[in-house]
């Protein structure tokens, strides 16, 4: 292998106010270890410093915890196309990257056959059109979920029931997403009762599982808000299901995270498929982080 492929960089947060980004996340730290034991060279770098950057020729530059791109998702891809036009090898692909940007790709995917979390969209200018979507999910489902179509770690997730209608909570909501395309889907059961499903795959294959819970009274699973993560077995069942969820894709990523919930028919429903900044649970899959190295070497020879 060349020795300018012998340097990786793992994309972070913008880290504006420090001008050197965030820093490696502590569990992106156990694949950053593994590497370096291989003789690469890792470390962390904010996004829109990566863009500018010019000693990064030849480097793998792998997007991480870049969570604060939602904000300005424009720039942030225009960051990702400008260090790869500095010569630069992203993982994921940039093409990957922009199709995964926006959660629309549900549709892309519903279409191919994927089973998915029903969802109906809004465009965040008709807020008639929005009342009339979560009407429809309240005919059958005990609450509706609205999130925007880019986000992460939960950005602007709301949930409504029957009752905050009446409480003015749907002209609340439609204040706070405004402007935004949005996602309306029906809240289950499922995510309470059983929890939602994470599936790590690296280098196009399965990895390990986690199995994600809420707070009590929550919906949202992520640990800022309460959520509990856990590792799971990594099953048939959804090796399978997560396995079909890839499965359209051209060409398999250097990492992917599936995220499950079961549906009220007891089927695994894609929820989301995380090929940009995905967190990897490296912690809680034993032998992950080596795993993730092959997966790297295998990707730039």
């Amino acid at each position: 292998m060349p020795e300018a492929r012998r340097h990786c960089v793992f994309l972070t947060e913008d880290g504006r106010e420090n001008g050197a980004g965030k820093g490696v996340e502590p569990d992106d730290e156990h694949a950053a270890h593994a590497l370096r034991r291989r003789g690469w060279s890792v470390h962390g770098l904010g996004w829109r410093q990566a863009a500018t950057a010019s000693d990064l020729e030849g480097v793998l530059a792998v997007v991480r915890s870049t969570w604060d791109y939602v904000g300005s998702p424009a720039d942030f891809l225009a960051s990702l196309a400008e260090l790869e036009s500095r010569g630069a090898r992203l993982a994921n692909r940039l093409e990957t990257m922009r199709w995964n940007c926006d959660k629309s790709y549900l549709r892309d995917l519903e279409r191919a056959g994927v089973p998915v979390v029903p969802t109906r969209w809004w465009d965040g200018c008709d807020p008639q059109r929005l009342a009339a979507s979560v009407d429809e999910v309240l005919q059958t489902s005990q609450g509706v979920v609205l999130k925007p179509t880019i986000g992460a770690n939960a950005y602007k997730t709301l949930s409504l029931r029957r009752s905050d209608l009446d409480a003015g909570g749907l002209e609340a909501a439609t204040r706070d997403l405004a402007g935004l395309s949005v996602m309306v889907q029906p809240l289950l059961d499922s995510v309470r009762r059983e929890g939602e499903w994470s599936v790590v795959f690296l280098g196009g294959a399965p990895s390990h599982a986690v199995i994600k819970r809420p707070a009590a009274g929550e919906f949202r699973v992520q640990e800022s808000l309460g959520g509990r993560i856990a590792a799971a077995e990594l099953s048939g069942e959804l090796i399978e299901a997560a396995a079909g969820a890839l499965a359209p894709l051209e060409a398999p990523p250097l990492y992917a995270r599936v995220d499950l919930l079961r549906g009220d028919d007891g089927g695994l429903l894609l929820i989301e498929l995380e090929l940009i900044e995905p967190s990897l649970f490296f912690a809680l899959g034993p032998g992950s982080a080596e795993r993730f190295a092959d997966a790297v070497e295998e990707w730039t020879r």
